[in-house]
Order: structure tokens, then sequence, then C-alpha cells
């Protein structure tokens, strides 16, 4: 079940169109990319920003939305067992950046802490698939030290594959993940982590999500069971 800030967030995703629905078509997700015969997904989220750098890349989530997320992202850490006790913080590139972004902006208002920022880079292949690869560099910060904690940080998670990418990146130079922090669980992923000894955040899962949009009218209920179908709950 959502809490009255998370109904906030989610209605206001639906309101700006990060969040679409089509239950005659569906969307093509990154999964996709290595596995075409999955099903189409009913539901798709677009949680770039209006301000990202490149225009071709923006998207509907306004600074207004990303701010509440960050709130939301410094309540959820500073709850946790592990809490603020990481060196580093880092995203997953590009889409996951804002969201680093409010990991700065909160540390600075909220939280007095030396937490320095990594930088993961991606490769791009022939076929135009990408990859994060192993290289890691600090953004800002003293040179990381064998076994310095890290918090991972993306938009959402659907299959771990790009978690595990970034991973065993930070993992290679010796870095340890403490935390994976995402926005949304839309799939198996953040279990999928958990099992493998990953402590995995997530603000809201996408079935709490359609539960509440269900509830307040903003799908119809055959949209509602199509996706509940397609989510498998």
């Amino acid at each position: 079940m959502l809490t009255a800030s998370q109904c906030k967030i989610a209605d206001k995703l639906w309101d700006v169109g990060a969040v679409k629905i089509d239950t005659e078509v569906g969307f093509r997700l990154k999964a996709h990319d290595t596995n075409p015969d999955l099903p189409l997904s009913p539901i798709y989220l677009n949680l770039r920003t209006e301000e990202h750098p490149v225009p071709e890349k923006r998207g509907p989530v306004t600074s207004e939305i990303m701010d509440l997320i960050g709130d939301e992202f410094f309540d959820a850490i500073s709850l946790d067992d592990v809490g603020w006790e990481v060196d580093w913080f880092v995203d997953i590139p590009e889409a996951g950046t804002p969201f680093g972004d409010q990991i700065r902006r909160v540390v600075g208002m909220y939280v007095m802490t030396t937490m320095g920022r990594l930088q993961l880079h991606k490769t791009t292949f022939d076929d135009g698939t990408r990859q994060i690869d192993r290289t890691v560099s600090v953004a800002y910060g003293d040179p990381p030290e064998e076994g310095d904690g890290v918090l991972l940080v993306d938009d959402l998670i659907t299959k771990a594959g790009t978690k595990l990418e970034a991973i065993r990146a930070l993992e290679s130079h010796g870095l340890r993940v403490r935390i994976v922090l995402v926005l949304v669980d839309r799939g198996t992923g953040a279990e999928d982590l958990r099992k493998l000894g990953y402590n995995v955040i997530a603000i809201m899962s996408l079935t709490d999500m359609i539960e509440h949009y269900k509830l307040v009218g903003s799908i119809s209920m055959a949209e509602y069971h199509v996706v509940r179908k397609y989510l498998g709950y």
C-alpha cells in the first residue's frame, strides 16, 4: 500500500503522462532487447525528466516531482539499517542520473556526510545495445578505498540485469554495494537481487501503483485486469 506522499507522487506521474496504459498494442521494454519473444507490456513508465541535457531524451517528469521523489529517498534511506553509513553514491547512466542528483540534493540539505559521488559508464555496441563497462570514475570526493560502501541509485528495476552490470563494475574496484535504491519495482529484479544478498530499497511497487490508480479511477477495471494479469498477481 502506498503512503500519502507516495500517492501524491503516483498521481503527479500519471498527470504528466509518465505512466501510460495500452492494453490493445502494448509497449516494448529494455528487456525485449535481449528477449524479443517476451509479451509486450500493457503499462509503460517514462521517468525521464523534462530537464534532460539531451533534448531528444527529455521526458515528462518535472523538477517538482523529482524533489518529492528525493524526499522519499531521504526518508527511506534514513529508516534503513545501513542508512547513510556509506562512503559513496552512484547512479546508473543516464536514466538514473536525475535520481542520483536527488541524493546530492538531500545530502546537501538534510544530511551531514562526506559521501562522495562516483560515475559509471556505458559502452555502445554496433547493434545499438548498451552495457555498463568496468570503468568507475570519481565525480567528486577523495579516491575510493578497498571495501568502501556504495549506494547505487536508479529510476526503476524490472529485471536485475543492468543493476548486476553496475554491481559487478563497482565490485571489480573493491567496492561494496550496500544499498540498491530505486523509485519503482516493476518486476522480479528486486527480489532476484535480494536473493543474491543485496539490500534493495524500492519506494513503490508497480502493483501498488496499479491498485492506487484503480482506486482513484485513473484506469478502468478492464485496464486494471489486463495489467494485473500481465504483472502476475
